[in-house]
Parts: C-alpha cells; structure tokens; sequence
C-alpha cells in the first residue's frame, strides 16, 4: 500500500506509514456518507432555586402587627407577652416590635409623670386650671 502523504511504500495490513506515521487509508468504492446534522440545540431551563427565609427573619404581616398590638394592650397577659417577645429570638421583627413597644409605654410615663408634675406645681401655686377653663 502506498502512503498518500510520502508516497512510502507498505504492507497491504498496514494502518499507519512506516515513513511519516500518516494514517493509511484504503480505497473504498462508496463515497463517503455526509456527516449526520448537529442536534437541534434544547433551550437552556434555568429553574431559581428556592431560597427560603430563616424562621428567625420571616417578615411578620400587616395584620400580624396589629394583632400584636391588640395583644400587647391586654392588661396582665398583654404584659406577660410582652414581656417574653421581648427577649425572645425566635423571629427578630417581632422582638424589635415588642421593644418599640416598650419604647412607645417609657415615653407615655415620661409624659404622665411631666404632666403630673406641672399639675402639682400648679396646684401648689394656687392657680387653678378648671377656672380658666370654665369661665372663658
């Protein structure tokens, strides 16, 4: 068999030349097939992955906020679960709602006691404040 390449010859079994090392090929009577067409390329899925919010920073709802709040208003047990939603970590939107709460009660005794302040300063003065209210 002779070498297309170097025209070296070699054995009839041969598959590569002894001279260049070229891949020897016989000659066949078909003509070579068409290579077969590509595959249709499939449309590329991207499914988003499900990212699920930690129980500890789960948003609490509108409405979860004004349950709380009518909770929170509740005299004795009100108190009780304002207390331990407080210094609770299980939800954070909670505790920090709870210790705005609390923020919201110290002003309102800030002002109570101010209020309550003036009045006795007043009293003692010997001005009254109903009778300026009542004669106007």
């Amino acid at each position: 068999m002779i070498c297309k390449k170097c025209n070296a010859e070699n054995p009839e079994e041969a598959v590569f030349c002894s001279n260049c090392g070229a891949k020897l090929q016989e000659e066949t009577a078909e003509p070579a097939a068409a290579p077969a067409p590509a595959p249709a390329p499939q449309p590329v899925v991207i499914q988003a992955e499900s990212k699920k919010i930690p129980a500890e920073y789960t948003p609490v709802s509108a409405w979860g906020y004004v349950g709380l709040q009518l909770l929170y208003c509740i005299p004795v047990i009100g108190f009780i679960f304002l207390l331990i939603h407080t210094f609770n970590d299980s939800n954070l939107n909670r505790r920090n709602f709870a210790r705005s709460y609390w923020c919201v009660l110290l002003l309102a005794v800030i002002f109570a006691i101010v209020f309550v302040i003036i009045a006795l300063l007043l009293a003692l003065i010997g001005i009254n404040v109903g009778e300026y209210v009542y004669n106007y």
